[in-house]
């Protein structure tokens, strides 16, 4: 029987991640998940940890989180990863989900903008890019730093963008 301190198994989690000890924050989360299996939070937070180690699991948790729960974040991160296994269809369905539930999460504007930039829709990617802007994406510069936007780099438009980010 595990201690019902959800509180410490978050905080030895995030210490773990912290330290780049990721095996041992997802054992932190399987605990708490043990605990509190109807916690969304919990899935999302797990996925966010396996994301680019173990996009499959972490594609698990966000749905497992979104069968509890509608959350944004969930929607938007799976989008990340469904764009990122080809799947534009679907990653583009996800992220306007997130936006239906937020029509101001930038996270989710900046997440459709690069999925069309792999798509190689230039005029979706750049709407999406304006509408991550103007809704203060606090990471916009890591965003432009994206290889993704090589190819947009020496725009004027692209270029436009950015000098609006330095005033943010």
């Amino acid at each position: 029987m595990l201690p019902r301190l959800e509180e410490l198994y978050i905080w030895r989690a995030q210490c773990f991640q912290e330290l780049g000890q990721l095996d041992k924050a997802i054992k932190e989360y399987d605990a708490l998940l043990q605990i509190s299996p109807r916690n969304a939070g919990y899935y999302i937070d797990r996925g966010v940890i396996q994301h680019s180690s173990h996009p499959e699991a972490a594609l698990n948790d966000y749905s497992m989180a979104l069968e509890i729960q509608s959350h944004p974040l969930a929607y938007n991160n799976r989008a990340s990863l469904l764009a990122r296994q080809g799947n534009f269809e679907a990653a583009i369905a996800d992220a306007q989900s997130a936006l239906q539930l937020d029509q101001k999460y930038h996270i989710a504007y900046a997440t459709l903008a690069e999925i069309y930039a792999q798509m190689g829709q230039k005029e979706q990617m750049y709407l999406n890019l304006e509408l991550a802007v103007e809704n203060y994406f606090e990471d916009i510069l890591e965003l432009f730093e994206n290889p993704i936007y090589e190819a947009y780099k020496q725009e004027e438009r692209f270029l436009d963008l950015l000098k609006k980010t330095k005033g943010n």
